[in-house]
């Protein structure tokens, strides 16, 4: 190892720098860690529990693209129990708040859509299936 790059490795290291891996890209992080909240959304926006092709965030936007009078509210993530959140993208239709929900486990980094699943459905007090 040269000596230039162990000193950035040293001053990084230091300085309360570390290298992250989350779905196999590399990030460089500030030295605080990422919120429970924050990494619950990012596995809920990169999982497959509303179609095994493509990510939850795209079928998202693909399903919202085009569709007027909307108000994307945006995603947001509620603690259920040590690891698993309830994770919701939400928007305004109509006068309405309409939202995709998903039960995200931080431990396994599985994500299911609750309206797909009829326990958890009436686990959250959703209406099964949209």
């Amino acid at each position: 190892m040269s000596r230039p790059f162990l000193l950035v490795l040293i001053l990084l290291a230091t300085s309360g720098y570390w290298l992250a891996d989350h779905w196999g890209d590399a990030k460089l992080a500030l030295g605080v860690e990422e919120s429970a909240d924050a990494r619950a959304i990012e596995l809920a926006k990169a999982g497959f529990a509303l179609n095994r092709l493509t990510n939850d965030e795209d079928v998202i936007r693909d399903r919202l693209d085009g569709v007027d009078d909307i108000q994307v509210i945006g995603w947001r993530a509620s603690r259920q129990t040590e690891e698993v959140y309830w994770v919701k993208y939400l928007y305004m239709r109509e006068d309405a708040q309409v939202a995709y929900h998903f039960e995200v486990n931080l431990k396994t980094g599985r994500v299911r859509d609750i309206e797909a699943a009829p326990d958890l459905a009436a686990q959250y007090g959703i209406e099964p299936a949209r």
